[in-house]
């Protein structure tokens, strides 16, 4: 265990954040159902104009934002390089300029204030990928300027330091059917041993998506956050990123078009 104050609330000794993408009827379904047994909060990006969970189900959304789930902010229709073989042309980053995505970001911000109301959220970036045209421009510093934090995707594991943390790209770890329960539970241990904020990505849980993870895999991990949350603090990557941007100093401020 390090020697040093902890930044995290209640004594804990890291945090992690559970985060879910692209709006699927797994997580009204299975994850929310998961994380609210075992007492926990997770975080939900949403592709606002994608056919998806949230155009079917937008009560559902809404209630499991006034219950403490975040819903955030994902764009609208989720574009991705054209190295991707299902992205379509007209939405492959390539075909988008800044000024482009930031009308979408924009757009998806407007999109689910109709649900979860007025307020900040945190940006997934979709596919972890930040770049648009053919010049590959950076849209990072547009995201540090529109949210509080955005989340990224490590290349490999990575633990978030949150005294050195890049807000406009903040790593994270994606579960598939491959990941080992027991590896997720080292994850946090080594969290709460080097007092370190872990962000975890979830696509299907028991199912609804390419990118999977068993139900009874989710399961346990809520069930090992519950039973040591002396030690650990789970809470949405937003209330987390706030956090550790209040006791760092690095105050965030919305723009007025958000």
């Amino acid at each position: 265990m390090i020697d040093l104050p902890s930044i995290f609330p209640n004594h804990c000794r890291g945090a992690v954040s559970l985060t879910y993408d692209d709006a699927l009827d797994a997580h009204l379904d299975n994850a929310i159902p998961d994380l609210e047994a075992a007492g926990l909060r997770g975080t939900f990006y949403i592709p606002t104009r994608q056919e998806n969970a949230w155009q079917t189900r937008p009560d559902q959304w809404r209630a499991a934002h006034a219950r403490g789930h975040e819903i955030a902010n994902h764009t609208q229709y989720h574009p991705c390089s054209g190295k991707h073989p299902w992205v379509k042309p007209n939405f492959r980053l390539e075909a988008y300029s800044l000024a482009r995505m930031e009308s979408e970001l924009l757009g998806a911000a407007a999109d689910l204030m109709p649900v979860i109301g007025a307020g900040a959220t945190s940006f997934a970036y979709p596919c972890g990928e930040w770049t648009v045209g053919p010049d590959e421009s950076t849209y990072r510093p547009m995201i540090a300027r529109l949210f509080p934090a955005g989340r990224g995707v490590a290349l490999k594991k990575q633990l978030v330091d949150p005294l050195d943390c890049d807000f406009s790209f903040v790593p994270a770890w994606v579960l598939t059917d491959k990941t080992r329960t027991d590896d997720v539970i080292g994850f946090i241990d080594d969290a709460i041993e080097h007092a370190r904020w872990a962000v975890l990505i979830f696509h299907g849980v028991g199912g609804g998506h390419a990118i999977d993870v068993a139900r009874d895999t989710h399961r346990a991990i809520c069930r090992e956050l519950a039973v040591r949350r002396e030690e650990i603090w789970c809470d949405t990557f937003l209330a987390v990123a706030q956090h550790i941007r209040q006791k760092s100093s690095k105050p965030w401020g919305a723009p007025r078009r958000v």
